[in-house]
C-alpha cells in the first residue's frame, strides 16, 4: 500500500497558504460598490454580501480538520489529500481573481425536465461580473474524455485493431465536456435576471486539460472537444492558478474609483423644487430661534387649534417644544439650521467647480418633473411673495431674467449662474411608455431593455457605468408596471413594488399633482441613468426604495458593473493571470478613469415662502387640504388616497 504521507505534507503547506490570504483577504472587494454620490445620510451605499461565501469558506476550514486528523493518525493516509487542496486553491483564487461584483459563490440551480433528459441540477463556481458571468471549474484529466471516446469507438469497431494512442476517424459525438456545457448554458438561457440584464456569458477553465500539449491531443476529438465549445460561444481558459502565489493576490479593498457628478446635471422633481425653494435663497436667520420663529405657530395657537405634531426634530437639540408643531414646520426649521452650516448651493457650485474642468454646467430635466414643479408651485396655498414662482418660471424658460435676483446667492453664483433648463425630447416620455404598454404589454418593455444601450448617443457616455444601464432598466420596468396597472385597470398587481402600489401612494396636500411624485421621480431617474448622467435628487426616499427592490436584488446578481466595463476588466484579468512571476507585488486593478454617479442625493429642501410671509404677517391657520383625483386602475387599487400628516 502506497504511504502518501509527503502529499499530506504538500496539502497541509498549501492549505495553510490558503488560509491565511483566507483570513486577510477583506469580503468587501466582491461586493457591488455603487457610484452615488450621497451628502444627505452619510451611509455607504453597497450591495449584497457574496451568497454562498460564508459555506465555502467553512467548507475548506473542514477540510483542514480533516488533513490535521490525518497528520495526528499514526496510520498513513490511504489517499492522495492533495488534489482536493488544490481544487480548493484553484476556486478561491478563480474568485479573488474574478471581475468584481462577485454575488454568488458554489451557486446551485435547478434544469427543469426535457424530452428525455430528467429534471436535474447545475451549479457554477463563480458568479462574476456582477452576474453577466459564470465560471464553471473542470478539474478532470483529458483521460476522461479518452475513456468516453474509446466507449463510443467499441459500438463502431473493435478497438483492438488500433492502438490506443491513435488517432481516431470516427464522427464527432457530444461527451461528457459538451454535455456539461450545454446544460450550464440551458441554465444561464433560464435564470431569472434583473431588468435589462441578458444571459450570463460561461467561462469553462479547464484546469487539467492542456489548450496545445506537446505532441499534440492523443485524439483528434480533445481538439474537435474545444472547438466545438468556443462555437458555443463559451470562453475557454486552461490552468490550475498555480503559477500565481497567494503572495501575489489581492487581500484589501482596492483603490476607489473616483465618483463625480456629470457635468450635465439630471434634475429630478425634489431637485427642481429645493433649487426654488425659500430656504436656499432667503436671508438666513440669526440664531436656532430666529428659525424657530419663522416657521414655527404659537403655542398658545397650537392648543387652541387641537393641532399636535406628535414628534421630534429630526436634529440636534430638537426637543420636546418642537414635537409640538406640525411635520412641515419642523422640516422647514431643521433644512434651514442646515442651510446656516452647509448651504446647497455651496455644496452644488464648489462640487462641480472642482470636478467640470472648467466646462459649462448644463441642467436637465424631464417634461414631467417640470409639470410635477409647475402643479405643485403654482398652487395659491403655496405662494408667498411670489418669487419661489418666478425662480420655477425663469428655470423652466416660462420668463426671461435673472434666477438668482433676489437672492443672496444673486452674483455668487459661480458656475451655476445660467439657470435655464434643457428639456429631454419626447422619446421616452411616460405618454409613449403608456402607449407602448398598451399597445405591446409589458414584455415588450422587457424585450426593448436588454437590448444594448446606444451609447454613442447618450448625452454623458464617457463617464457611464453599468449601473446606468440597470438602473434605467430598473426604473422603467417599474414605472411601465405601474402605468400598465392604470391602463388596464387591474384588481391586483402582486408584482407591483410596493412603493408605487397606489394604496401606498401620498396624496398631495394643497396641490392638485396629474401623476404621482414617486412615478415621475422615478421616470426622471431613468431618463438620466440612460444618458449617463447624474440625477441629483434632494432626497434619498426613492432611491432607497428602488435600491431595496428584491427583483434588483435577485440571486445570483448585483446591480451593476459589467457589460459596459468587461472589455477593461478582460484586459487587466488576462495580465494579471499572465504574470507569473513572483516579483514581490500584488496583482491589483486599477481605479481606472473616474466615472458619473448615477445619482446625487442631497438633504430635501421643501418650498418655504408661503408659511414665512403668511407667519411673519400674523396668520397662522392651517392649511387646506386637496384630495387626489385616481385614475380608473389606481381607483380599482385604493378606494380612498390618505393625506400625508406633513404641514
Amino acid at each position: 500500500m502506497r504511504d502518501y504521507t509527503p502529499e499530506l505534507d504538500a496539502a497541509r503547506e498549501l492549505m495553510e497558504e490558503l488560509r491565511r490570504h483566507m483570513r486577510a483577504f477583506d469580503q468587501g472587494r466582491l461586493a457591488f460598490q455603487p457610484p452615488v454620490l450621497d451628502n444627505a445620510t452619510g451611509t455607504p451605499w453597497r450591495g449584497e454580501d457574496t451568497q454562498g461565501l460564508r459555506k465555502f469558506t467553512d467548507a475548506i476550514e473542514q477540510q483542514d480538520a480533516q488533513l490535521q486528523t490525518l497528520a495526528k493518525s499514526d496510520d498513513p493516509p490511504r489517499e492522495d489529500p492533495l488534489p482536493v487542496i488544490q481544487g480548493l486553491a484553484t476556486a478561491w483564487k478563480c474568485l479573488v481573481l474574478a471581475a468584481t461584483p462577485v454575488p454568488a459563490v458554489r451557486m446551485s440551480s435547478k434544469l427543469p425536465a426535457s424530452g428525455n433528459q430528467p429534471a436535474r441540477e447545475g451549479f457554477v463556481d463563480v458568479v462574476a461580473r456582477g452576474g453577466a458571468e459564470w465560471i464553471r471549474i473542470y478539474s478532470k484529466k483529458v483521460s476522461t474524455l479518452l475513456a468516453e471516446f474509446r466507449e463510443y469507438d467499441s459500438y463502431l469497431t473493435d478497438s483492438d485493431d488500433e492502438g490506443p494512442n491513435t488517432p481516431k476517424a470516427a464522427s464527432f459525438q457530444p461527451n461528457v465536456l459538451t454535455r456539461l456545457v450545454d446544460d450550464l448554458l440551458a441554465l444561464a438561457a433560464g435564470v431569472e435576471r434583473i431588468p435589462g440584464a441578458v444571459a450570463p456569458r460561461l467561462t469553462l477553465r479547464l484546469t487539467r486539460i492542456e489548450e496545445n500539449p506537446e505532441g499534440g491531443h492523443p485524439d483528434l476529438r480533445v481538439g474537435q472537444t474545444l472547438d466545438a465549445i468556443r462555437a458555443r460561444g463559451v470562453h475557454l481558459v486552461f490552468g490550475d492558478l498555480s503559477d500565481i502565489p497567494f503572495s501575489r493576490l489581492p487581500t484589501s479593498l482596492p483603490d476607489a474609483r473616483t465618483v463625480t457628478p456629470s457635468r450635465r446635471l439630471n434634475l429630478d422633481p425634489t431637485a427642481l423644487m429645493g433649487l426654488c425653494s425659500d430656504l436656499l435663497h432667503h436671508p438666513l436667520p440669526a440664531t436656532p430661534d430666529e428659525a424657530r420663529a419663522r416657521f414655527y405657530r404659537p403655542q398658545t395657537v397650537v392648543e387652541e387649534a387641537g393641532h399636535a405634531g406628535g414628534g421630534r426634530g429630526s436634529w440636534d437639540g430638537a426637543g420636546e417644544a418642537d414635537a409640538a408643531q406640525s411635520q412641515n414646520s419642523r422640516e422647514l426649521v431643521r433644512a434651514l439650521l442646515e442651510e446656516t452650516t452647509e448651504p446647497l448651493v455651496e455644496v452644488i457650485r464648489d462640487t462641480l467647480e472642482a470636478t467640470s474642468n472648467g466646462q459649462e454646467i448644463e441642467l436637465w430635466a424631464t417634461q414631467e418633473a417640470i409639470t410635477y414643479l409647475q402643479e405643485t408651485i403654482s398652487s395659491e396655498a403655496l405662494v408667498g411673495e411670489g418669487l419661489e414662482q418666478r425662480r420655477m418660471r425663469r428655470l423652466t424658460g416660462l420668463e426671461d431674467g435673472d434666477f438668482w435676483e433676489g437672492s443672496r446667492y444673486a452674483g455668487k453664483a459661480g458656475c451655476l449662474a445660467k439657470m435655464r433648463l434643457h428639456v429631454f425630447d419626447d422619446d421616452c416620455s411616460i405618454d409613449m411608455l403608456t402607449k407602448e404598454v398598451e399597445e405591446h404589454g409589458l414584455e415588450s418593455v422587457s424585450r426593448r431593455l436588454e437590448s444594448p444601450l446606444a451609447l454613442g448617443k447618450s448625452l454623458c457616455a464617457d463617464g457611464m457605468t453599468s449601473f446606468h444601464a440597470t438602473t434605467a432598466a430598473a426604473c422603467t420596468t417599474f414605472v411601465a408596471e405601474y402605468l400598465s396597472v392604470v391602463s388596464k385597470g387591474m384588481s391586483a398587481a402582486p408584482a407591483l413594488p410596493g412603493f408605487l402600489n397606489p394604496r401606498r401612494l401620498p396624496a398631495p396636500r394643497v396641490a392638485q399633482i396629474s401623476t404621482p411624485f414617486t412615478v415621475v421621480a422615478l421616470h426622471s431617474l431613468s431618463r438620466g441613468a440612460a444618458e449617463g448622467m447624474t440625477t441629483l435628487s434632494m432626497g434619498h426616499v426613492v432611491f432607497r426604495e428602488l435600491f431595496a427592490q428584491p427583483r434588483w436584488r435577485t440571486k445570483g446578481w448585483a446591480q451593476g458593473s459589467y457589460e459596459l466595463e468587461r472589455t477593461a476588466i478582460d484586459t487587466v484579468i488576462g495580465d494579471m493571470e499572465a504574470l507569473s512571476v513572483d516579483d514581490g507585488g500584488v496583482l491589483e486593478t486599477t481605479p481606472g478613469a473616474p466615472v458619473h454617479a448615477v445619482t446625487w442625493i442631497l438633504p430635501y429642501r421643501s418650498l418655504g415662502e408661503a408659511k414665512r410671509v403668511k407667519f411673519a404677517a400674523g396668520d397662522y391657520s392651517f392649511p387646506r387640504f386637496v384630495q387626489r383625483v385616481l385614475k380608473d386602475g389606481e381607483r380599482a387599487l385604493s378606494r380612498t388616497a390618505t393625506p400625508t400628516p406633513t404641514v
